[in-house]
């Protein structure tokens, strides 16, 4: 996995900081589409990531709701570089002014 020329991403050949990881499993916000939660889960070479549904904000996450849309991922392995991982996993995001022209785009501008 490498995201784009933002942040710092593994150089060919070298391991990943994903490599470590055995388990990862949580709930997706993609720019792609917004307005849905994406489950994403991971076992050794298998990974599968499905519609969750819609986010329903209005609805706390201790009364089973997603809450407000965010990004929210589990990592589990043994020497995992938690701070490699985030830098990795951040090279991925759009930035905010990716996200103003997106919402444009789509009609949602402010």
């Amino acid at each position: 996995l490498g995201c784009g020329s933002r942040g710092s991403s593994p150089a060919a050949g070298a391991e990943s900081p994903l490599s470590p990881v055995l388990r990862s499993k949580g709930v997706l916000l993609m720019d792609a589409n917004p307005d849905v939660a994406y489950y994403w889960s991971h076992a050794g070479k298998s990974i599968q990531f499905s519609v969750f549904g819609p986010w329903p904000p209005e609805i706390p996450q201790e009364e089973g709701g997603f809450g407000p849309p965010k990004t929210e991922l589990v990592f589990i392995g043994a020497g995992c570089n938690e701070l490699a991982i985030r830098d990795l996993l951040d090279s991925c995001l759009v930035t905010d002014e990716e996200l103003r022209l997106l919402d444009r785009l789509r009609g949602r501008s402010q």
